[in-house]
């Protein structure tokens, strides 16, 4: 189950070494901490990811997940949105979003590509406490961060949480990576037990001839539903190399 922790942000703050300090008497620019998005009534918002297009220094988009309801009684039971912002000055002034689908989405991050496309994962599920219909989503955004569009789906049914993506800057390969829940008694969840036989070792009696009961999963790591094992030798085919 998705694990929370109730943030006491409240507002979204990027330190942006170009911005400049109002109010300082035409003094010369200074570091400041620049609001990259329009708080919604005191919800909360955190875990902010920034990215720069490596073309523009100035041209910045940051992610942020941002709490849109919640029960009072119950604290676990609330709705969040990924938000997105976006500035072509340095963080002067900046534009934001709100990626609307009706899923529950979070704990978002984003980077740039040499291109200045960005691309934004997240969480997205129909529902927090179920794994059905639950997927990292990536999104890519062509137009400089103003809109983006889901381009894939990674990880789906299955409990995950804190991904994180980065990009490698010469080839623009994605990578995502992110924690799991797994079922012990059946690591790859393909309904064949990892101790099938029960005797309380695992892999000590592998499926082979087709049997997928009372025997142990010939490839635990990797869903093999079947068991097929075509050289009979106590691994099952997925595995094999």
């Amino acid at each position: 189950m998705h694990v929370f922790r109730v943030s006491l942000l409240v507002s979204v703050l990027v330190a942006v070494a170009f911005a400049e300090i109002a109010g300082q008497n035409g003094g010369p620019p200074w570091p400041a901490n620049v609001r990259v998005n329009q708080d919604h009534v005191g919800n909360q918002q955190g875990e902010t990811s920034l990215a720069v297009d490596p073309r523009d220094p100035l041209h910045l988009v940051t992610v942020f997940w941002e709490v849109i309801s919640y029960d009072p009684q119950n604290l676990s039971m609330r709705e969040k949105r990924v938000n997105w912002a976006w500035t072509r000055d340095g963080g002067l002034t900046w534009q934001s979003r709100r990626f609307e689908n009706d899923l529950y989405s979070s704990d978002p991050s984003i980077v740039a590509d040499r291109d200045g496309n960005f691309y934004i994962e997240a969480i997205l599920t129909p529902d927090v406490h179920l794994d059905v219909g639950s997927s990292i989503g990536v999104l890519k955004s062509t137009d400089g961060g103003e809109t983006f569009v889901k381009t894939a789906d990674i990880g789906l049914n299955r409990s995950m949480d804190k991904p994180y993506m980065t990009i490698d800057p010469a080839t623009g390969a994605l990578y995502v990576v992110f924690t799991q829940s797994i079922d012990l008694d059946d690591f790859d969840e393909d309904g064949i037990l990892n101790d099938g036989d029960l005797d309380g070792q695992y892999a000590d009696h592998p499926c082979t001839g087709g049997a997928t009961a009372h025997c142990d999963d010939n490839c635990p790591g990797t869903p093999n539903g079947d068991q097929r094992d075509t050289d009979q030798d106590g691994i099952g085919d997925a595995c094999d190399d």
